[in-house]
């Protein structure tokens, strides 16, 4: 048995542009808080002419400890902004190349921060003062918390969030991946798929958050056309996919594979491709066994009053031409045509009695009256 599940709005390897202005999405996702590990990734493709901080993510409030401003910083390198003592690391300037795509990540583990690019560790220092409130704003994708404004300039793609502090190998071994299932301790993943690439999307106003759809992120301020400030061709990392296979045994006549894309007349195995809730492809391999067609054949039957068909589902009481459908022996279906006389026949006799009458059945009458009799 195979669940196959759809979504008609996703399109596969997208991203979101940001003009560098007012752009943003404003999740209900609130983030991880406290001084709890964590660790967010994303793809990022920055404007060359950008000349300004860009905000990736953030969440909390502005105060000293209480935001996540994960950003590429004016001199292109990575940081991260909590505010006050021991709440804000970066990299050296440059490490980020304007124009192309780079995975960058941010680990919380124990009061020590981490930054890491295109999975390898590019700085790192203390954060012993993040304290993040269970009152600030919940997750924004490009700008920061109220308080500032740290639009960013340019496309992201496949943000995630996690509540526990990622190694450098697991960011390294997945960074290249989309995920096509929930792996343990991501909490949030914006794929960021949605719309069409460079398109008229102007009813697509949702990223999801395929974690928890309660949570899903509202595109604000974004125009929803042309090259910028829409959905666009995203970090161009390895499309996802699931595996399953369906065993169909005898198919009677020719099989339709799931997607609706294939017939096949012939016994064999074939594979299928279908689109999933995670905007996976889910890859379907079919064993048909056999392929035995449906059988037809007409009878000719009469019967006395009632005809009941050999599938014993109908019953008939007059003449006619009529269908029924019983199994075969591959448990294909074999299509009768039944041609039906029913041969019930009607008399009237007038007669008379002395004393009485005896019926042609032996029924014996003693008064005048009409009655009915049946014979064979």
């Amino acid at each position: 048995v195979m669940l196959v599940l759809f979504s008609s709005t996703m399109q596969a390897q997208n991203a979101l542009n940001f003009d560098g202005t007012n752009d943003y999405v404003q999740s209900t996702f609130p983030g991880v808080l406290g001084s709890a590990n964590r660790t967010f990734e994303a793809w990022v493709n920055v404007n060359s002419s950008a000349t300004t901080s860009n905000a990736i993510i953030d969440y909390g409030a502005n105060a000293v400890g209480s935001r996540n401003t994960f950003m590429v910083n004016a001199s292109n390198g990575l940081s991260f902004i909590s505010g006050g003592t021991n709440a804000n690391i970066g990299t050296g300037s440059n490490v980020i190349t304007s124009g192309q795509w780079t995975h960058v990540a941010f680990v919380l583990d124990n009061g020590t921060g981490y930054l890491y690019i295109n999975g390898v560790q590019a700085g790192t220092g203390s954060l012993t003062s993040v304290n993040t409130p269970t009152t600030g704003t919940d997750v924004r994708i490009g700008q920061r918390v109220s308080g500032g404004s740290i639009p960013f300039s340019g496309s992201i793609d496949e943000v995630r969030i996690w509540d526990y502090a990622r190694t450098a190998t697991e960011i390294s071994n997945d960074m290249n991946d989309e995920f096509c299932t929930i792996p343990t301790g991501l909490v949030a993943y914006f794929k960021l798929d949605e719309g069409t690439a460079g398109g008229t999307n102007t009813g697509v106003t949702t990223a999801h958050n395929l974690v928890n759809s309660s949570e899903n992120g509202t595109l604000t301020n974004i125009s929803l056309s042309g090259a910028t400030s829409n959905w666009v061709q995203g970090a161009g990392i390895a499309q996802g996919s699931t595996s399953s296979a369906l065993n169909v045994g005898t198919s009677c006549g020719p099989y339709t594979s799931p997607s609706g894309n294939y017939t096949y007349t012939q016994a064999g195995i074939y594979t299928d491709t279908l689109p999933t809730s995670f905007w996976c492809d889910s890859i379907v391999t079919i064993d048909i066994t056999a392929i035995s067609p449906n059988s037809f054949a007409t009878i000719n039957e009469s019967a006395c009053n009632t005809y009941t068909t050999p599938s014993g589902n109908h019953v008939f009481t007059a003449d006619g031409t009529y269908m029924d459908t019983i199994p075969s022996a591959t448990g294909c279906d074999s299509i009768l045509t039944i041609n039906l006389s029913i041969l019930e026949t009607f008399a009237s006799l007038n007669v008379t009695g002395c004393e009485e009458y005896v019926a042609p059945s032996g029924a014996v009458f003693t008064s005048s009256g009409t009655y009915a009799d049946t014979i064979q």
